[in-house]
């Protein structure tokens, strides 16, 4: 007999004005629970030395406060220059991620007072209230979830299978929120789409490098807080800009991937929006029923499916303008932190995942052209003029960023049906 139609009226959308941002994802709070993550602890109870503020989760408020006057990731590659019209040709930095206002913003956060600066000041500034665990009972614990993991033996695509299921008023609420994203000014509500994606996907995306290297190595993923706060920035003197010596510099992998054999790695996950925005004059409207959104395929897979795994894969794997993130997170975390794993998720065409190897040269060069920037503009309170930075000196430096991203090596690629998520649903809640 044959079998009965399947309702497709759902599932093929592929146009829509109420993008979900939050389509099959994993929830942070679950993630939590996975038998092979590792969370942070729900209260820090003590610090230690400067380094400890790494134990205050994302969430917390402490996680927050700790970074006011200090180089981040977010930052770091406009204080570097590196989103100036010039190096931003040559490393092929998108549109959305260039321009003369990330050296400004990088600028305001930087002149921003630090909520403390010493080990007693940090104690007494974020050792109160909530115990410093930040989150509510349900991020940190989900105990009304129940146990929403069931583990695998071996021979397994997924260490665990995932059992929850999004209740019908959970839903409700998630169309009601993409109601009033979509209701901001076009410019803000896109870009709100675009990262609201980026940020509510994350949990995922590091649970595909979890099934990934768990696979065939004896691994766990630890979630980590902001690195970096006790950096000891001595054995990097060399030849430095004189500003490079007061230094505060600060990073937050998306994890930590700790092997059996003591290595430990960053994790860097990336989750690319599948939603095309059509501008209200674009002929394309003809084509999307005068809906807003549109899905897009990923235009040239970074990392085919027959390609095989080794060095050299091209920036194609891992774009420059990453490098500078990978390299901080790497310097933050700590000496024996040597290399850097990261995830470019898609909705719908896979993700890869590449490895970038530390390079002190690289990382030298950069506390001597952030030091230039904390003596020549921060401190001053000038604004950057435009390719601030350009000269024999810094188009060797951009040069370099490109060669270390070119130079990636290629972990694997995992294909759509591959990826573990939340249960079926469509991309659009309309």
């Amino acid at each position: 007999r044959p079998s009965a139609p399947r309702d497709r009226r759902r599932t093929d959308l592929k146009d829509g004005d109420l993008p979900d941002v939050a389509w099959r994802a994993v929830p942070p709070h679950h993630l939590r629970r996975h038998p092979l993550f590792e969370p942070l602890p729900g209260a820090v109870d003590g610090l230690l030395s400067l380094e400890d503020v790494r134990r205050f989760p994302q969430a917390s408020w402490q996680w927050e406060a700790v970074h006011a006057g200090r180089i981040t990731t977010s930052s770091a590659v406009g204080a570097l220059g590196l989103c100036e019209a010039g190096p931003a040709g040559v490393l092929g930095v998108p549109p959305g991620m260039k321009g003369r206002h990330r050296a400004a913003e990088a600028c305001r956060r930087c002149r921003a007072d630090p909520i403390a600066t010493d080990l007693d000041g940090m104690r007494e500034a974020l050792l109160r209230g909530d115990g410093g665990g930040g989150g509510s009972e349900e991020e940190r614990d989900a105990g009304e979830d129940g146990n929403v993991w069931r583990s695998n033996g071996g021979g397994h695509a997924f260490a665990a299978d995932y059992l929850y299921a999004p209740s019908a008023s959970e839903l409700a609420e998630r169309k009601r929120a993409a109601e009033r994203r979509c209701a901001s000014a076009e410019d803000d509500g896109v870009m709100a789409t675009r990262m609201r994606w980026g940020t509510t996907q994350e949990p995922t995306a590091v649970l595909t490098a979890l099934n990934y290297l768990c696979r065939n190595a004896a691994v766990t993923i630890r979630e980590v807080g902001m690195c970096g706060a006790g950096l000891d920035l001595a054995p990097f003197a060399g030849e430095r800009a004189p500003g490079a010596a007061a230094l505060r510099l600060g990073s937050t992998p998306d994890a930590l991937i700790c092997h059996a054999d003591g290595i430990t790695e960053v994790l860097e996950v990336k989750n690319h929006c599948p939603f095309y925005f059509f501008h209200a004059t674009s002929p394309r409207n003809r084509d999307s029923a005068g809906h807003q959104y549109s899905l897009r395929r990923s235009r040239g897979h970074p990392f085919p499916p027959d390609a095989a795994p080794g060095r050299g894969t091209g920036s194609a794997c891992v774009p420059p303008i990453y490098v500078p993130q990978l390299m901080m997170e790497m310097l933050c975390v700590g000496p024996e932190c040597q290399s850097a794993v990261l995830v470019r998720q898609t909705a719908l065409d896979g993700a890869v995942l590449a490895r970038v190897r530390r390079d002190d040269g690289w990382i030298r060069e950069a506390l001597h052209w952030l030091g230039r920037f904390v003596d020549e503009f921060v401190v001053t309170g000038l604004t950057p003029p435009e390719n601030f930075f350009r000269g024999e000196r810094h188009d060797a430096f951009v040069a370099r960023t490109l060669e270390l991203a070119e130079g990636a090596e290629a972990i694997g690629y995992v294909r759509h049906g591959d990826i573990q998520r939340g249960r079926s649903s469509p991309l659009f809640l309309d």
